[in-house]
């Protein structure tokens, strides 16, 4: 009798626990789950909205990196857009090298 008795204590003991174990993946998963909805409606409330000042400080970095302008006249003193500047960089370390 004793042993039985000793049989259904075990069987109730490892139930328990994993019982618990589930219990502690099911807290784990829906944890994860509600972190990622929060960051979701948070991004989507905050972060996703387009900022006007960023975007006109964009145009104007845009405009001032792509455009050929004066940056004052009197001197003679030019803006050129980036990609020609690099590749009149590319052509002087050239024109160095054959030397």
């Amino acid at each position: 009798m004793h042993q039985a008795e000793d049989q259904r204590n075990g069987i109730i003991a490892v139930s328990f626990l994993i019982g618990a174990l589930l219990l502690v993946l099911v807290y784990l998963v829906g944890n994860a789950y509600f972190e990622k909805v929060r960051y979701d409606v948070r991004y989507e409330q905050n972060l996703s909205v387009e900022n006007p000042e960023l975007k006109n400080l964009r145009t104007r970095e845009s405009t001032a990196l792509g455009s050929y302008q004066w940056r004052d006249q009197a001197q003679g003193l030019v803006t050129i857009p980036i990609e020609r500047a690099m590749e009149l960089v590319v052509e002087e370390a050239r024109g160095r090298e054959g030397r």
